[in-house]
């Protein structure tokens, strides 16, 4: 898992997207989030199964949680490329 820390923005997760070959799975988190964990273990084993790239982004300083209105944790965004996620 990559840590991407700091305030947020899709330019800044630029380089992660141009370059990546497989979907980028971006989970928001805290470290107040009880459930947060038990999501991090689910998808470390869906990485058995699954081709992605796994990026983790701390929710409370995060531009790009707010953008897309992150209001429950732990959240996931999906992202095929710049244009296109979920």
């Amino acid at each position: 898992m990559e840590e991407v820390s700091g305030q947020q923005d899709w330019h800044e997760l630029a380089p992660f997207i141009a370059t990546a070959k497989v979907p980028i799975v971006l989970q928001f988190a805290t470290s107040a989030c009880v459930l947060c964990p038990d999501a991090s273990r689910r998808i470390n084993e869906l990485m058995k199964t699954h081709h992605f790239s796994w990026h983790h982004m701390d929710a409370t300083i995060s531009e790009l949680a707010v953008e897309l209105e992150v209001t429950k944790l732990p959240a996931i965004a999906i992202i095929h490329s710049a244009g296109r996620y979920r």
